[in-house]
């Protein structure tokens, strides 16, 4: 909404929210699996509720990655993008994410950034960061190969190693986000439904995980900026 200057008593040019901007995202996803008769008299009964729990988590973890691409896809502001070429992070260009995400953030805001670990890991090595570190942050960094500030940002990382059922990185490859608060919301839709079929011609329990669906909604991207590899 937009504040104009006005005489007393007078009107001004009206401006809009549009609460059609913010429609989310939906999304349903399902896992379908089979076990034999034969493992299951090997395993007994707990063998179903094994690969229940494992349908589940790989459709957790679709999610969290669905939820980081939507982001990284919606963050294409010019000022909000800072490139490098190459793959190696510069201090110059971190100073400039923390500088954004810190002018982007309000009270009771905790600014902090996200990426794989191979990225976070440079931020402890940005030349000069270690004159910075107090003795706790140093052991830390010896034991772990992190840091978990700078310039008033806590620092993410998540494994490479964690991927989706996929195959894809939790969070995009070749980036560092910068958040300073709250950016969009993510909501659930109805529940989540077990079927079980028994095939005795084929001597198979049929497992099927349905109803797993959920919406994302960015509402505010000025909250993110990103730093990009290429």
């Amino acid at each position: 909404l937009k504040a104009f200057e006005a005489a007393k008593g007078g009107n001004v040019e009206k401006s809009y929210i549009d609460p059609n901007a913010f429609t989310p995202n939906r999304t349903h996803r399902q896992v379908e699996t089979e076990i034999t008769y034969a493992d299951l008299r090997k395993n007994g009964f707990k063998s179903v509720a094994t690969l229940t729990n494992f349908a589940l988590e790989a459709l957790q973890n679709e999610m969290v990655g669905d939820v980081f691409t939507q982001l990284d896809a919606g963050i294409t502001g010019t000022d909000q993008v800072f490139a490098i070429t190459g793959s190696a992070l510069t201090q110059d260009i971190i100073d400039k994410l923390a500088l954004y995400v810190g002018d982007n953030a309000t009270n009771g805001d905790a600014p902090f950034t996200f990426s794989l670990s191979k990225y976070a890991q440079q931020i402890a090595k940005i030349s000069g960061m270690t004159a910075f570190m107090s003795d706790t942050m140093k052991d830390e960094y010896n034991r772990y190969g992190l840091v978990n500030f700078y310039n008033g940002m806590k620092i993410g990382a998540i494994s490479s190693a964690h991927k989706t059922s996929l195959g894809n990185f939790l969070v995009p490859d070749k980036r560092v986000f910068g958040v300073a608060g709250k950016v969009g919301t993510l909501d659930t839709y109805g529940d989540v439904r077990v079927y079980e079929t028994l095939n005795n011609n084929k001597e198979k329990v049929e497992i099927k995980v349905t109803g797993f669906e959920y919406g994302v909604c960015i509402t505010n991207p000025e909250k993110v900026g990103k730093i990009t590899f290429s």
